[in-house]
Parts: structure tokens; C-alpha cells; sequence
């Protein structure tokens, strides 16, 4: 069995990489999104089916 403590880093470093995995992905989708701005737009509205379209 694993030392606590390997365990602890081993999680530590799961969850950080995965935060990062998401923060990349993020980045690249509103790059890909047309019409997407961060400023005016919900986080949500990246996973939309349907580009967004300017009022």
C-alpha cells in the first residue's frame, strides 16, 4: 500500500492537473467559438450546439 502521504501528493497532483486540462480547454473553445466574448457571455454559452449570434 501507498504512504499516506504519496497519496496525498499523488491527489494534489491530479487535481491540479486537471484544472489546468480544464483551463486549457476553456481557452481553446472561446477561440473557436465565433462571436464569443468573455465579457458579455456566460461560461455556459461555449457549450451551446448553436453559435451565438450578436443583438
Amino acid at each position: 500500500m501507498i504512504p499516506k502521504s504519496s497519496s496525498l501528493k499523488l491527489a494534489g497532483s491530479l487535481i491540479f492537473f486537471a484544472g489546468i486540462q480544464w483551463f486549457m480547454t476553456v481557452l481553446a473553445a472561446k477561440t473557436l467559438f465565433p462571436g464569443y466574448s468573455i465579457m458579455s457571455n456566460d461560461l455556459s454559452d461555449l457549450a451551446s450546439t448553436v453559435p451565438f449570434r450578436q443583438m
